[in-house]
């Protein structure tokens, strides 16, 4: 079974479904969150691949997972993998639909990882500048991780320009142990 097209045609119905009902950006506002929940904790794919568990608290999992509140859109396609035994895709389902809603909206994602956290007129600056750049939307964040030492750490689309010291430092290391 190949799991990422299933994943696509469900993410496909999902924005299909969430077009007729005029509900697109709020299941992408929801995906979001639950792609962020998945990747932030393991142990809730574990939980939705539990055959003990009954769909009823995987739900109410979910439910917390989102944030708190689903539309009923995404209620009834949570119910629809419930039912068809698809749950564990949930997480992948989730992401792809962020992508195809991106790609249908003219989106493009840009974040900005530093070791430091900036100053909120450069972050404002950048982003103006990026957006200058770009016929699409911008959706831009940054994040701190101070595991970089210095530099930054940029990705835009598929694209990462890597201009940390701890990378810097990493190839140093490799080119003397060789």
């Amino acid at each position: 079974m190949n799991s990422g097209i299933i994943s696509k045609r469900y993410a496909k119905a999902l924005l299909a479904f969430g077009k007729d009902r005029k509900a697109e950006d709020e299941l992408y506002a929801r995906t979001e969150v639950l792609a962020r929940s998945f990747a932030d904790n393991p142990e809730l794919c574990e939980a939705l691949d539990n055959p003990v568990l009954p769909g009823s608290r995987k739900k109410e999992l979910i439910r917390v997972a989102a944030g708190g509140t689903v539309s009923r859109e995404l209620d009834r396609f949570v119910d629809l993998l419930i039912r068809n035994k698809r749950l564990p895709l949930l997480h992948s389902v989730c992401l792809v639909y962020g992508d195809l809603y991106r790609q249908e909206k003219h989106i493009r994602k840009a974040l900005l990882v530093t070791a430091v956290p900036l100053p909120p007129e450069t972050e404002e600056h950048l982003q103006q500048r990026l957006e200058t750049l770009t016929p699409d939307t911008l959706e831009f964040h940054s994040r701190v991780k101070p595991e970089l030492i210095g530099g930054y750490m940029f990705y835009y689309d598929t694209y990462r320009l890597d201009a940390s010291l701890a990378s810097h430092l990493r190839a140093i290391r490799e080119k003397l142990t060789k």
